[in-house]
């Protein structure tokens, strides 16, 4: 064993017995007992699900579900046996009738985690009986896969919806005991779905990247009714009736079908073409005639109260991503999304109350070119041991069908968490389709100006800005191009531009117009390095992250196995470099690290709780 690798492993070894010795061999459990640990309380919510005017549930990342039974007054925390990310929630008594004796405590959850390494996806379902005291885990004998939808429709008839495995090859499978084993639909093999909604066990529709809509009818899922060539994912689907649907998705797009899916009419068309330019809807709901759908950002809720005849704009008084909403009436809903926000509205959306975790912002968002180019370091050090709430996005993609969309996205977003970051996200506007084009910056221009029509720019710039505007950073990393890095180029210099007009009123004024962004101030520009002899600072993978009890490298390799294969990864040094900007110039000399002169105190809006320091350290 050489000198590096038995460095991190006696660090490792001196983690796990200060982790004994304090017994906190849950990776969730806080020695301040009457607190909620900081990676839950602030997890990403993906789903919410209504029943009658007082009970909802919300559920996401690490395993978290917060209840209310008062209306959205109060929320507490249910323990589940799983630390992943819960997509789908379901009750039984939706779906039979309230009026039925105990069906109220019967509900199904649906999730998905990544394995080191492999970077292969399985799926989780959990089922209480008794309102989430008590658990049981479904399916424990299948490997399911990642799982984003689960209904049933009685105790033992359900149906299910994600990843497309082997074992599951359209990526819908059924079960008629409760969930005990699950069967795969029949069909030709898919890519997956990123959503579904079902009315009946064997009638429903599932939508999934590059524009992919299906219908499932007697358990059989049919070929997309779209055409499967757009580079947009439809991000969500509902039908309360079984004929009218609507589906969200990238680039602001808008569906609806009047026949339960057969057919599909695109509506853009009705709201600003800004909007494409910066704007990905991922959640939607409709009871009757009304329909509300929102997203990234999640400033506005669009709403029509007739069917989509017109459309009006609900500020919801916050930026940040919205992922999921639910209406139990045409009046009382609720809305979810990043670092634990829940929304409720009483008045069909005209106002949006704050229940928990509003207005809460990123400390610092890294924008990259590549996925194996995000600092994990730095996130674990920042993000998960000092609480600096965190995000990575990748603006260009490089994959090359809509079966590594979802999992590129899904082994991302698992790596990000996984060293306590707080989202992550993949582009889907700017595609690389060969290695050559990123070698030169002509081309790469070239083909980017087809998918933007001829608008690369604008479309870069205001997508960027959105994005800042939306998750209010105080720091933006971003990487410093190599030699023949076209891409890299290209976005450093984009950010460059984005950071400066993101402070200006006067920019993008489409963002404050149509989302309710506000123009943000970023304190702080850093670029990512390979000389560790140019840095202002440096994130050391040997240092020892007291509150999680490990090394840098150690937390930073479990997020990166969820998210790139290889075994023997070499421990680097994170270096960065402060990037000058008009504001900034006279004061690099100070920039030795990413706080100074920034007060963000823990328990700020941009920064968690802190954990104890681990006994010992």
């Amino acid at each position: 064993m050489n000198r590096t690798c038995l460095t991190v492993s006696l660090c490792i070894v001196f983690a796990a017995l200060l982790r004994s010795a304090s017994g906190e061999d849950d990776p969730f459990a806080f020695s301040q007992s009457a607190q909620i640990h900081p990676w839950k309380d602030d997890a990403a919510l993906h789903a919410v699900e209504v029943l009658g005017k007082k009970v909802a549930w919300a559920v996401g990342d690490h395993g978290t579900v917060w209840q209310t039974s008062d209306g959205g007054e109060s929320w507490s925390l249910l323990q589940v046996p799983a630390d992943c990310s819960l997509r789908s929630v379901c009750f039984l008594s939706k779906r039979v009738g309230e009026g039925q004796v105990g069906t109220s405590q019967i509900a199904w959850l649906a999730g998905r985690d990544t394995r080191p390494y492999t970077r292969s996806g399985y799926g989780v379902i959990l089922k209480t009986a008794d309102g989430g005291k008590s658990w049981t885990t479904l399916g424990a004998g299948q490997v399911l896969p990642p799982l984003n939808y689960i209904r049933f429709f009685g105790p033992n008839d359900g149906v299910a919806a994600g990843e497309a495995t082997p074992d599951f090859p359209t990526g819908v499978l059924t079960t008629q005991d409760g969930g005990e084993t699950w069967q795969p639909a029949p069909g030709q093999r898919t890519a997956g779905w990123h959503a579904a909604t079902f009315t009946e066990l064997h009638d429903g529709i599932v939508t999934g990247p590059r524009g992919r809509i299906s219908l499932v009818a007697g358990t059989n899922v049919a070929p997309p009714r779209l055409d499967a060539s757009s580079l947009r994912g439809i991000r969500a689907v509902t039908s309360d009736d079984g004929l009218t649907a609507w589906a969200v998705g990238d680039g602001a797009t808008v569906l609806s079908s009047t026949n339960g899916g057969v057919s599909w009419e695109t509506l853009n068309a009705l709201f600003p073409p800004e909007l494409s330019r910066f704007v990905d809807f991922s959640a939607v709901a409709a009871v009757k005639d009304k329909v509300w759908f929102t997203g990234n950002p999640g400033g506005c809720v669009w709403h029509s109260p007739d069917a989509g005849v017109n459309w009006t704009r609900q500020a919801t008084g916050q930026s940040a991503p919205i992922h999921a909403l639910n209406f139990s009436s045409e009046e009382v809903g609720f809305a979810v999304g990043a670092f634990g926000t829940i929304l409720r509205t009483s008045d069909g959306g005209s106002s949006w109350n704050v229940c928990r975790a509003g207005r809460r912002r990123a400390a610092i968002l890294a924008i990259h070119t590549r996925p194996e180019r995000i600092p994990f370091g730095m996130l674990a050090k920042q993000g998960g041991d000092e609480g600096f709430r965190s995000v990575a996005i990748v603006v260009p993609r490089r994959d090359s069908s809509a079966e590594s969309d979802l999992s590129l996205e899904r082994q991302m977003h698992d790596a990000v968490t996984t060293v306590g970051g707080s989202a992550a996200g993949v582009g889907w506007r700017l595609p690389i389709a060969l290695p050559e084009v990123d070698a030169s910056v002509d081309l790469l221009t070239a083909e980017w100006q087809k998918h933007t029509e001829g608008k690369l720019v604008e479309v870069v710039v205001s997508n960027l800005v959105a994005a800042i505007r939306s998750w209010r950073p105080s720091v933006v990393v971003v990487e410093e191009p190599s030699e023949g890095d076209a891409a890299a180029k290209l976005i450093f210099d984009a950010v460059q531009r984005a950071v400066a007009q993101a402070a200006d009123s006067t920019s993008f004024i489409e963002h404050q117009e149509y989302a309710r962004l506000d123009a943000w101030k970023v304190e702080r520009v850093f670029a990512r390095v390979s000389s560790k002899t140019r840095a202002g600072m440096t994130i050391d993978p040997y240092d020892v992250l007291p509150r999680l009890g490990t090394t840098v490298e150690a937390a930073a390799s479990a997020g990166r196995a969820k998210l790139i294969t290889a075994i023997e990864y070499t421990p680097q040094a994170e270096p960065f470099v402060p990037i000058e900007t008009n504001d900034s110039r006279f004061e690099l000399v100070s920039h030795r690290d990413f706080w100074s002169g920034i007060a963000l105190s823990p328990n700020s809006d941009a920064r968690r709780p802190q954990l104890p320091v681990i006994e010992g350290e």
